[in-house]
């Protein structure tokens, strides 16, 4: 029981990264919003950001879930964090203020993550619980990135 839900939480860290690779892919062209444009710069710095968001919570889910599965470290986990705290951190400047609170949410999620890892045993129960609430306010975030 203990490997198909361990499975299942893959699969599921999988098709959130793709929805939010998606999410931050998107042209976001089809109306709607203010009569005031961003200027190109302002944009493709957004885009950028965004998507550097969205390219370290993929590998910090990737990360976990090989830890998860004994092909990681702790400590790689903790760097993948850290490289996604500082990615969140970065974008925040230049991200729509509605991503902010998503972005917080996440960032909050990646710590929960490292305490579980430092917790003594690891505590896999609240890291899955962590990735879950990453995964969901990151793909929260890309729909609006």
């Amino acid at each position: 029981m203990a490997m198909i839900g361990r499975k299942l939480w893959l699969l599921t860290l999988v098709l959130v990264a793709a929805l939010v690779f998606a999410g931050c892919s998107n042209d976001n062209s089809g109306g709607g919003g203010s009569n005031q444009s961003p200027s190109p710069t302002d944009t493709s710095k957004a885009d950028s950001d965004c998507k550097n968001v969205v390219d370290k919570g993929q590998t910090l889910a990737t990360t976990v879930a090989s830890f998860l599965g004994g092909q990681a470290s702790a400590n790689e986990v903790e760097r993948a964090a850290r490289n996604f705290t500082n990615a969140v951190d970065n974008a925040k400047s230049t991200i729509k203020p509605q991503v902010k609170s998503n972005l917080d949410k996440a960032e909050s999620a990646s710590k929960q993550m490292v305490d579980a890892l430092q917790a003594q045993p690891v505590d896999t129960a609240k890291l899955r619980t962590a990735a879950s609430d990453l995964a969901a306010a990151i793909g929260a975030a890309a729909t609006i990135c």
